[in-house]
């Protein structure tokens, strides 16, 4: 249970800024195929953000929010998290909804997947890297 939360939460922080060294698409390659799917990355990200949602209402707030940005922020400051990919409180309400949690990842996908086919692969994975 425990490796499978680290892997949950690297899947939100790696994608928005981890060390890309640390990023392998194995982590989350359920078929293995080898690339990471629309389809797998959307299933890993309901499991991050149920991680967080303790009281279980579809929002991250007070403390659940805290504990989600702390995870991002352990690479880089949040500005540089924001300047990156944006706020995941999408409409600045002081709560980050099931919603925007997957728009925002969901957008963190898209910039990975530069061919546009659906699927992130290792060679575009690593020419994120800084």
């Amino acid at each position: 249970m425990k490796k499978t939360i680290c892997v949950m939460v690297a899947f939100a922080a790696s994608m928005a800024m981890a060390d890309p060294d640390e990023i392998r698409i194995g982590d989350w390659d359920v078929n293995g195929d080898g690339l990471l799917s629309r389809e797998e990355a959307a299933a890993i990200q309901y499991d991050v953000f149920d991680t967080y949602d303790q009281d279980e209402d579809g929002d991250l707030k007070g403390r659940e929010r805290e504990g989600f940005e702390a995870n991002l922020a352990f690479r880089r400051s949040e500005n540089q998290v924001i300047a990156t990919m944006g706020s995941p409180d999408m409409n600045r309400d002081g709560l980050i909804s099931a919603g925007e949690f997957k728009r925002w990842t969901g957008a963190m996908f898209d910039r990975l997947d530069t061919s546009g086919d659906g699927m992130v692969s290792p060679e575009e994975m690593a020419a994120k890297r800084p």
